[in-house]
C-alpha cells in the first residue's frame, strides 16, 4: 500500500480547490486546541484536524472517535453510540481528552514515521479497508475532491452504492491546501519500504467502508454421491 500511496501523493491533484482552501482554513484555525491533543499524543496537530474535518467538519461538540455528539438533547455529557461505542469512558471530559482516547484506541500514539504514506494508511485504517478491499478504488475518504477520485460510496454502514459520487474533501487532497496554509507542515519521506500488512476486519468511522458477512455457500457433494443417488433411486423404482 505504501508505493501505491506514495504515487497517488505525488499525482494528486486539488479539483475542488475552493472548499479545499476552506477546509484547510478551519483546521488551522483550531491548531491550538489540536496541538494541545499532539502534546500530550504525539500524533501531529494536522493528522488530528485531518481526522476531525472527515468525522464532524471540525465539530468540537462531537468526539473524534467517530463524530457522534458529546451532548444528548438534554445537554448531559453521553458517551458513542456509533462505532467504536461507549467511548469516552468517562463522557464528563473535554473534546482534547476525548480526542486523546480516541488516538489511544486507534494505536495512533505508537506511530513515529508521518510521511504522507502513513498519513494515507492510517486515515483509511481509521475510516475502513473497504474501498481497498472489496471495492480496489481509491478510499473518497482520502481522495474526496481530488483527481484521484473515483466514483463509488458507502453511504451507510456497509451499504455501497456505485453510482454515488463522495462530495466530502478527502484527507490528503485537504492535506495539500493546508501545507499552502501552513508551510511549516513537513513531510518526511516514509521508512517504511515493505507493505504493511492489512487488519482483516474494516472498522470505526461511518459509514463504514467495510463488508457484509457474505452467505456460507453448501459445499458441493461428489459425482460419487451424485451417481450413487441415480442408481438407488432407479432400483427403487423396479
Amino acid at each position: 500500500m505504501f508505493p501505491k500511496y506514495n504515487n497517488w501523493w505525488g499525482q494528486l491533484k486539488v479539483v475542488a480547490q475552493s472548499p479545499a482552501n476552506l477546509a484547510a482554513a478551519k483546521i488551522h484555525a483550531g491548531t491550538a486546541r489540536y496541538q494541545a491533543v499532539e502534546a500530550k499524543t504525539t500524533v501531529p496537530w494536522y493528522v488530528i484536524g485531518l481526522l476531525h474535518m472527515r468525522e464532524s467538519n471540525n465539530n468540537f461538540h462531537c468526539w473524534l472517535h467517530n463524530g457522534d455528539p458529546m451532548f444528548n438533547h438534554e445537554g448531559q455529557p453521553t458517551r458513542t453510540v456509533q462505532v467504536p461505542p461507549n467511548r469516552p469512558p468517562n463522557p464528563a471530559v473535554t473534546w482534547e481528552e476525548g480526542a486523546v482516547d480516541a488516538l489511544q484506541g486507534f494505536k495512533l500514539t505508537q506511530i513515529k514515521d508521518w510521511s504522507a504514506e502513513r498519513i494515507a494508511y492510517t486515515a483509511e485504517a481509521f475510516n475502513g479497508w473497504g474501498y481497498t478491499l472489496y471495492r480496489h478504488i481509491p478510499s473518497p475518504y482520502l481522495f474526496g475532491g481530488s483527481s484521484i477520485q473515483q466514483r463509488g460510496k458507502y453511504v451507510r454502514d456497509r451499504v455501497w452504492d456505485s453510482t454515488e459520487w463522495d462530495t466530502q474533501l478527502g484527507v490528503l487532497t485537504t492535506l495539500k491546501a493546508l501545507m499552502l496554509i501552513d508551510p511549516s507542515i513537513d513531510l518526511h519521506p516514509s521508512m517504511t519500504v515493505t507493505r504493511p500488512d492489512l487488519p482483516p476486519i474494516a472498522p470505526y468511522p461511518t459509514p463504514k467502508a467495510d463488508h457484509p458477512s457474505l452467505p456460507t455457500l453448501a459445499p458441493k457433494p461428489s459425482i460419487w454421491v451424485v451417481i450413487l443417488t441415480a442408481i438407488l433411486s432407479i432400483l427403487r423404482k423396479k
